[in-house]
């Protein structure tokens, strides 16, 4: 009888491998996973030398992994099975706790990248100050930061506010304005408000959190910034707009692949009658003709898409390479501001292109190979203005001559 069992298990196995294995082979390989935000594995080609030095069955091995049949379904049902069993970490990243999503917490100071970020912003600061270009840095309160995380006791507590403060302790003194919106928050605000900042699923704030910080952003370009002339921030200006029939897809639930069923994630945009986008040019990458768009085609794209769910790029915008705004009701004033922006200043796009007559939004991580240096040299700018968000220092944030 054992002997009977035995083969009927082993049976049962080949049968797996053979099954699956052929599926492989026999369905389409997908090119990207939409969960992951990242490119799959290919079929590597058969050659001589990558079989001699094993780098072909290493490639093998990826490709088997990343295009395994019905590989997504699998990755679910294990997601689903930590759930029921109370795994703290889904994926062993990912922290639940209720409606929230919360990553990991880092535990150490990234010493390289902020000696690398101090460095560079020396070397921009000398740049700009030496062409009479305002200079600004806008530390943008990250959610991990913000919001007070019941993680069990065993976890190690997060240095994200400890990588901030050290990052902007090394600033220079002269020449930039630095400017820790947290701390700004927390003259008006308390850790009650914060939650209503920021998706429950996504590591972003929300047109809430998005608006406050550009309240203060505001009021320090009519307190410093010469060319701006459009008074402090008036909250009587603005009114909520929110999009009803869809719900929103954040990265955190896309990437425990759609385990979450969360409530209450309101889409919203902040919308005012001072800022006329309909006559504004747009243009994505470069300033040529085949570049300019409909500003409605790359900002709130959720508006128009026939679909149930919706992400925080389509919501708002996506990060670009280039994104530039001629705004002709800021002609005369001739004003033209860069902007080096991370993902967390896509909702304040147009509160900010309203203000100038020539915005641009550079993102150095899809600029590769290139020099904002000359890039600077080209544009003739008269203030450059980090948007950043302060969750953890990335060196290739302030990598600002790429061609190295």
């Amino acid at each position: 009888m054992k002997l009977f069992s035995n083969l009927i298990l082993i049976i049962l196995f080949a049968a797996f491998l053979l099954f699956f294995g052929s599926m492989v082979f026999l369905t389409n390989d997908h090119d990207i996973s939409e969960s992951e935000n990242r490119s799959l594995a290919q079929k590597p080609e058969i050659d001589k030398e990558s079989i001699i030095d094993g780098t072909y069955m290493q490639k093998f091995e990826s490709y088997i992994t990343d295009q395994f049949y019905y590989r997504d379904d699998w990755i679910k049902s294990h997601l689903l099975w930590q759930k029921v069993t109370n795994q703290t970490f889904l994926n062993d990243n990912y922290y639940i706790d209720g409606e929230w999503v919360y990553p990991k917490p880092f535990t150490e100071v990234n010493k390289d990248a902020i000696q690398m970020a101090t460095t560079n912003i020396e070397q921009l600061k000398d740049y700009t100050n030496k062409r009479e270009i305002s200079l600004y840095f806008f530390s943008l309160p990250d959610r991990r930061n913000m919001l007070d995380i019941n993680y069990p006791g065993w976890v190690e507590p997060s240095i994200g506010d400890l990588d901030k403060e050290t990052l902007l302790s090394k600033f220079p003194e002269e020449h930039i304005q630095v400017i820790d919106v947290a701390d700004e928050w927390q003259k008006k605000f308390g850790l009650k408000d914060y939650k209503d900042f920021y998706y429950k699923t996504d590591h972003h704030w929300n047109m809430t959190g998005a608006l406050a910080a550009y309240e203060v952003i505001r009021n320090t370009f009519d307190a410093s910034m010469p060319i701006y002339e459009d008074g402090p921030f008036n909250p009587e200006e603005f009114t909520k707009k929110c999009i009803k029939d869809k719900t929103f897809m954040g990265i955190y639930n896309q990437q425990l692949y759609e385990t979450l069923e969360p409530s209450g994630e309101e889409i919203c945009y902040a919308v005012s009658n001072q800022i006329q986008t309909g006559k504004w040019q747009t243009f994505i990458r470069g300033l040529e003709p085949e570049n300019e768009v409909s500003f409605q085609d790359i900002f709130g794209k959720a508006n128009q898409l026939n679909q149930e769910q919706v992400t925080y790029a389509e919501v708002f915008t996506t990060d670009y390479s280039e994104l530039h705004i001629i705004n002709p009701y800021k002609k005369e004033k001739n004003s033209k501001v860069l902007f080096l922006k991370d993902s967390y200043a896509n909702p304040l796009v147009p509160l900010l292109a309203n203000h100038f007559q020539h915005t641009t939004f550079y993102d150095l991580r899809h600029n590769k190979g290139e020099s904002l240096y000359d890039y600077l040299e080209k544009g003739d700018y008269d203030a450059v203005v980090f948007l950043y968000s302060n969750g953890r220092t990335l060196d290739h944030l302030f990598d600002f001559d790429q061609t190295k």
